[in-house]
């Protein structure tokens, strides 16, 4: 409303300003009319005077008619004086009957919107209580459900403490069975890093080998071109006889830090190698007895199976059959005997993944030692699981090498099902 009562005041002033310019503006024209007329009047009656003072009858007459003329165009300009104030009196009723419609319209206009503001200001007030009721309600309904949230959550939290701590259990056992693994891979690790290193010096014995060569085919040129420039290759031959000299001690010296720090390193590494050698025996005892009782049951199916096979092996091998020898048996039955040996490290995979399906792909080398894997399809849990055991699992070796060479080379694909 304080609004309102200013934007009335500011159009009271506007308005009563604008009256007293009407006012003034008026008053001036009529002034301004008034005073002509006066100096059309004068200057008649000063031509009177002139003509009076001469004796002229004639000029008497005019002047009598002059005065005539002058009286009628007074009383003309007196009429046009009131009907021009008169005009002006109803334009300026008409300018005030404007400006008191345009005020009440105005009026009327500023009421119906500061009604229009409070109606609006009322709609906002139901608005916002209403809105407050739906927030306590919904606030109240977040409480019920979060309290009940809660108590759920409780209760899961409460299942999930005891089933980790049966998978704690679960994962304790697992640890220790990979850390027995961890120490094999280990020792498979140090044996492959020395064998890499007697590689590496024989690489670089020869490649010191090649270097001498060099260094003679060099001495002989330059005894060559000392035949020619004798005295120009004395003074050469003398310089790179003090370089190679330099350079034989720094060999020397260098040579015999090397020897030095191999043989502490080996010393260190064969103390290391033994206490690792003595802790790892028992471990290799067992996982041997698990790999020759793989083995054993692969040679026993596979001797079944030549039993039972003979005739057809032996037409085989006279008609141009396979070359190698090896029936759908035996290489199911190898395969059988290494789908084995890593699921004996596949720990509670029956009760972790019931109901599901994998398919991984393995190459071996002579040994058995199982040097790639592959997911080939199936669940992703499975399949990590799968590929972690063949990583620490050890195939059984080829009982002869035609079934070897059948699988040389090619991916052995193992399925897991539980």
């Amino acid at each position: 409303m304080s609004n309102f009562t200013k934007r009335k005041s500011k159009f009271t002033v506007s308005f009563i300003l604008s009256i007293l310019l009407h006012t003034v503006l008026i008053v001036a024209l009529i002034i301004a009319t008034y005073t002509h007329l006066m100096d059309e009047t004068g200057s008649g009656n000063q031509g009177d005077i002139i003509d009076a003072v001469m004796v002229d009858f004639n000029a008497m007459e005019a002047n009598e008619m002059r005065m005539s003329t002058i009286t009628a165009n007074q009383k003309e300009a007196e009429q046009t004086r009131e009907k021009q104030q008169l005009e002006e009196q109803e334009k300026l009723a008409e300018i005030e009957n404007e400006i008191q419609e345009k005020q009440a319209q105005l009026e009327k206009e500023l009421a119906e919107q500061a009604k229009q503001k409070a109606l609006e200001q009322e709609q906002a007030q139901l608005a916002l209580q209403k809105q407050q009721q739906e927030k306590e309600a919904i606030e109240k309904e977040l409480l019920a459900a979060k309290e009940k949230q809660t108590e759920a959550l409780k209760k899961e939290a409460d299942a999930k403490a005891l089933k980790l701590k049966k998978e704690a259990e679960l994962k304790k056992k697992q640890e220790e069975t990979l850390k027995t693994e961890i120490e094999k891979k280990q020792k498979e690790a140090e044996q492959k890093a020395k064998a890499e290193a007697e590689k590496k010096k024989e690489a670089e014995a020869k490649a010191k080998a090649e270097a001498e060569k060099k260094k003679k085919e060099a001495k002989a040129k330059a005894d060559a071109e000392k035949k020619k420039q004798e005295e120009k290759a004395k003074a050469e031959l003398e310089k790179k006889k003090q370089d190679e000299a330099k350079a034989k001690a720094e060999a020397e010296k260098k040579k015999k830090e090397a020897e030095a720090k191999a043989k502490a390193d080996a010393e260190a590494k064969a103390k290391a190698d033994a206490a690792a050698k003595a802790k790892a025996e028992g471990e290799a005892r067992n996982s041997k007895k698990l790999a020759d009782d793989a083995l054993g049951d692969f040679i026993s199916d596979k001797q079944r199976g030549q039993g039972s096979n003979s005739g057809q092996s032996a037409a085989a091998g006279e008609g141009g059959g396979k070359s190698s020898g090896v029936t759908m048996t035996d290489s199911d039955s190898y395969r059988n005997a290494i789908s084995a040996s890593v699921a004996r490290y596949m720990y509670d995979a029956k009760s972790l993944h019931r109901n599901k399906k994998c398919s991984v792909a393995i190459r071996i080398d002579r040994e058995g030692n199982i040097i790639s894997t592959r997911q080939l399809s199936g669940d992703p849990a499975l399949c990590n699981q799968a590929l972690s055991a063949a990583n620490l699992a050890k195939a059984p070796r080829a009982p002869t090498d035609e079934i070897y060479n059948y699988f040389k080379g090619k991916d052995i694909v193992l399925d897991f099902k539980y």
